[in-house]
């Protein structure tokens, strides 16, 4: 079939499916769209797909694109007033900042934290960490599937393999493993669902058990045959499909997976715009690209984990959590398309102050560019590590001086009482009650408070801390974050900040 007459033939089925002419911003990319529809559909049941005639498979494609394309015209429609209703919200809080510096000042407040307290309004960095936390309080499922030992500086790792297993649908009759591996799932479901609200765009995926992290540094040491060739025997190949039903052939999974392999070797470098920065459109449509490495099980998984990652299991699912909270935090400040909203009214209120004010043109320039610079930031939109080792470096010189220099901590941290008396009194605790919630938060075996505290999203710091640990032989870290982290467990510091931080709002 000609190029021409299969565009035709698409664009046919389409408008015959949706009962109405197509605009020309549908007509395009119909092709893509089509044969996108043809694979999906091949792919959930091939033997069905592959008894069609090629007539049939085109009007099921046609009348799969048609419904899509109803759902994005609503959903774009839907962003327009989510958008709209963001720029009010914006409007209001910039121009009810009376501090210093002005609306240029306040549009950088509403990006990062102050602890100052002059901001009427919650920062992206607040709320990204309110939402971060809160998704921690719902894990405690997995927090016990874990089981850690002697004071939390070790972990089984049979439990760790069969949480992994539970969470790629895989049988251990591990009961906790199967309740951890369930309440990320919930977890997960919750983050998706209240991104979708902001107005993006996640669909949902049945099969999908745990993120994936990829070691730029690791990939880019071996060469694309390699990679490849290690990659394709783990591959859940009922996953890549031809649009005629038909099994990709290792050829075509194979040229396939070495686009993925220049991506992650060159940490995205083969996407950055003119600026160095990442190119993205907007940030709701985050997440609903298909996954492209679709591992078969569990063991696949770690193995390739084990070879090509370098972040422990904790990291990769709290970056995980980080990175949706972060993508919610923006489009519900923002809208649907928080780099747009942004910079329009960056340079709105850049150019107002500068009008209004021409001798400060200086420091107006300067305030814009470090809002610019802490928007990017925060956005992620920065270029990748230009040297892993020099990076590496740093994380250990900064271990070092924590286990070196922070050993005493404690004891400047005595003064803690008075700060936590305060606020007791602030919250109408009695003193004796405030001693007993205190005796109780630093007592190791008490696992009720332990488990209301985590609830309640509470010391998350420490909690992360503790938890971010595999074994050598798995996925993990650095040997000098284990021993600063020894260190601070071993000094009491943990245990004493956690201490200080439940007793004035625990019953």
């Amino acid at each position: 079939m000609g190029e021409r007459s299969m565009r035709q033939e698409c664009i046919q089925a389409i408008t015959a499916a949706s009962k109405r002419t197509l605009t020309s911003a549908e007509i395009q990319g119909i092709e893509d769209r089509i044969v996108k529809n043809m694979r999906h559909l091949a792919r959930n049941d091939p033997t069905s797909w592959r008894s069609l005639s090629e007539s049939e498979r085109m009007q099921r494609a046609g009348h799969m694109a048609a419904e899509a394309l109803e759902r994005e015209a609503t959903l774009k429609k839907r962003r327009v007033a989510l958008t709209i209703a963001a720029r009010q919200r914006l409007d209001n809080f910039i121009a009810g900042y009376k501090g210093k510096g002005g609306k240029l000042e306040a549009l950088n407040r509403k990006i990062a934290f102050h602890a100052d307290g002059k901001a009427p309004f919650l920062s992206v960095e607040s709320r990204t960490k309110a939402t971060r936390d809160y998704a921690l309080s719902q894990l405690d499922e997995l927090f016990s599937a874990i089981d850690p030992r002697f004071f939390q500086l070790f972990e089984d790792k049979q439990w760790i393999r069969d949480l992994v297993y539970e969470m790629r649908g895989q049988d251990t009759g591990n009961v906790r493993a199967k309740k951890g591996a369930e309440a990320w799932k919930n977890v997960s479901e919750l983050l998706r669902r209240r991104f979708n609200d902001a107005g993006g765009d996640i669909g949902h995926l049945e099969d999908w058990g745990m993120p994936q992290y990829h070691s730029m540094e690791k990939v880019g040491k071996a060469t694309q045959s390699d990679w490849v060739g290690f990659v394709i025997g783990k591959l859940d190949r009922n996953k890549y499909v031809k649009e005629n039903g038909e099994l990709m052939s290792d050829k075509d999974v194979a040229d396939f997976l070495g686009h993925a392999y220049k991506t992650i070797a060159t940490g995205g470098m083969n996407k950055l715009g003119d600026s160095g920065r990442r190119l993205s459109g907007a940030r709701a449509n985050r997440g609903n690209a298909e996954r492209q490495i679709h591992f078969k099980d569990a063991e696949g998984y770690i193995a390739y984990q084990q070879r090509f990652g370098e972040k422990s299991m904790w990291d990769i699912l709290v970056n995980h959590l980080d990175g949706i909270s972060k993508d919610i935090a923006l489009v519900e400040t923002y809208g649907p398309n928080p780099d747009h909203v942004f910079r329009s009214l960056l340079d709105e209120l850049a150019a107002k102050t500068a009008d209004e004010t021409p001798s400060r043109t200086g420091k107006i320039k300067k305030l814009k560019n470090k809002t610019e610079d802490l928007y990017n930031f925060i956005a992620g939109k920065t270029q990748p590590v230009a040297n892993p080792h020099i990076a590496r470096w740093a994380d250990h010189v900064r271990n070092w001086l924590v286990a070196s220099r922070l050993g005493s901590a404690l004891i400047s941290s005595l003064s803690d009482n008075g700060t936590m008396y305060l606020t007791a009194k602030v919250n109408n605790l009695p003193m004796a009650q405030l001693l007993r919630n205190q005796l109780a938060a630093m007592n190791p075996a008490n696992k009720d408070e332990i488990r209301f505290a985590r609830g309640a999203s509470l010391a998350m710091e420490t909690l992360l801390g503790s938890v971010n640990r595999w074994a050598t032989d798995n996925m993990g870290p650095s040997p000098s974050r284990w021993v600063a982290n020894a260190v601070m467990r071993a000094s009491g510091l943990s245990a004493w900040s956690d201490a200080h931080k439940r007793p004035t709002v625990l019953p």
